[in-house]
């Protein structure tokens, strides 16, 4: 099937530039802004908040602003540089657009602050630009086809899981403690579990989804969902998120999956239980590894008292009274319907005893943009997903049309697109990760690649081979 063949009437909505074969980008097309992109996401994934500080001696890189930087300079140099964004009657490209608008018309209102504090919190804003940098990339680029996408993805899952392991130990075994980034005070081994549990959910998804039945396949999964129960011990909402973007693509495709996942779920029950049978504890720099306490974690997730005592409850207790204190004031303020802008320190200004004055917002990044921009602000923020969300997932589930759904690669990119924006939104509701670049990057170039993956023309449900009956 051709890049040029027409559409069915029922089909999704494309962008007006893929319409035409002037704009299809030839077969070997490569940027030096798609790489750039690239090897940003894959940097991020892998190493985290190191790479996100990176500098020279007394000079910040940060480099995930000077690739937005690069890309976006680069598009404007282009004819149409984001026609992408008109996709028919979808709303969700047009709600970004409207959403960059509100973030810049509260950093114009915000200006009284230091600048250094209002450009920071206004990353929970600019970021959303990564989406159309994507949208506008594939006209020029051709990897970021759905194709050459999953493509792609798939050659760096090995080396995600490969990685992933030597992270969280470094992370669980050192903390804070060891070798810095030049110029920083951020360990090298630093990397948060909860973009960690997310990154692995997603590989988890690849691998369970792809259609490969092997025992390399199987390998990579059952050490996957290991990795998310030991992350489990450390950092609860990182296994919930990680685990949150498996179960949204078991839901989708499970019935292509299930053998795998009760072999799967049998070799996690005997790890488990071999884990708990040799009593194996390994104290780490904040809890120690191990069955129990991966169970008192579930148990305080499920609300027991008895779970919350000790450092588990101070936890939970402190992220509740800020998230009170926070709205408190902004309803008494009268903040409520525009927010308060970009500026005031919604974090440990809240908590005069809480000693670390980098914690500039709530410890909930869907709070943080109803505290920043107000009702209207979350009421686009609540749109745009529930829009994207929505057509993603549609997509994803066409693809079961065919016998073997994970051939039909655009169906297979909205499938992982939308288990990693979930993943993500929902580590978001207990860790402020959407102002940081280790997950905004890597969330709005997931919303680029949905938009992608919906608007390709090589739907499943126009494959001559994808004509066999359903299986039941």
């Amino acid at each position: 099937m051709t890049v040029g063949a027409p559409v069915r009437s029922q089909g999704p909505s494309l962008p007006a530039a893929v319409e035409s074969r002037s704009t299809t980008p030839p077969a070997e097309t490569h940027t030096l802004a798609g790489t750039l992109l690239l090897l940003l996401l894959a940097g991020l994934a892998l190493f985290d908040r190191p790479l996100a500080v990176l500098s020279v001696p007394g000079v910040p890189l940060f480099p995930a602003e000077i690739v937005l930087g690069f890309c976006v300079v680069y598009l404007l140099s282009r004819r149409s540089p984001f026609t992408g964004v008109r996709s028919g009657n979808w709303m969700a490209p047009v709600l970004v657009v409207v959403w960059l608008l509100w973030g810049a018309a509260k950093l114009a209102t915000s200006l009284q602050y230091s600048i250094l504090d209002v450009v920071r919190d206004s990353a929970l804003s600019y970021y959303a630009l990564f989406a159309l940098v994507v949208l506008g990339l594939s006209h020029h680029d051709s990897r970021f086809r759905p194709t050459n996408l999953v493509h792609l993805y798939g050659r760096f899952v090995p080396l995600l899981l490969a990685v992933a392991p030597v992270r969280l130990v470094g992370m669980s075994l050192f903390g804070d403690v060891g070798p810095t980034v030049p110029g920083s005070d951020v360990p090298l081994t630093n990397h948060r579990l909860g973009n960690l549990g997310v990154s692995i959910g997603m590989a988890v998804v690849f691998l369970a989804t792809s259609g490969r039945r092997n025992r390399t396949t199987l390998v990579g999964v059952v050490s996957g969902l290991v990795m998310l129960l030991v992350i489990g011990t450390q950092n609860r909402g990182g296994m919930i998120a990680g685990l949150a973007a498996v179960l949204v693509a078991l839901a989708l495709w499970g019935r292509h999956v299930k053998l795998r996942v009760v072999w799967t779920v049998l070799l996690l029950i005997a790890t488990v239980i071999v884990a708990w049978g040799v009593n194996l504890r390994i104290q780490t720099d904040n809890r120690e590894i191990s069955v129990d306490q991966l169970i008192e974690n579930v148990r305080s997730v499920a609300g027991s008292d008895q779970a919350r005592d000790g450092q588990l409850g101070d936890t939970v207790d402190f992220r509740e009274d800020l998230w009170e204190r926070v709205l408190e004031e902004t309803e008494a303020t009268g903040r409520l319907e525009l927010g308060w802008g970009f500026g005031p320190n919604l974090g440990s200004d809240f908590l005069p005893d809480h000693s670390d004055r980098a914690l500039r917002n709530p410890h909930n990044s869907h709070l943080t943009v109803l505290a920043r921009l107000g009702l209207v602000g979350l009421g686009l923020w609540v749109a745009l997903w529930a829009s994207w969300l929505t057509r993603v997932f549609r997509r994803a589930h066409r693809s079961l049309r065919q016998v073997r759904p994970w051939m039909d690669r655009a169906g297979w990119l909205a499938l992982l697109s939308g288990a990693g924006v979930v993943g993500v939104l929902v580590n978001a509701y207990v860790d402020p990760t959407l102002e940081s670049p280790m997950v905004a990057v890597w969330l709005w170039s997931l919303f680029g690649f949905g938009v992608l993956a919906v608007c390709e023309r090589r739907s499943a449900d126009r494959t001559p081979q994808s004509t066999a009956p359903r299986r039941s």
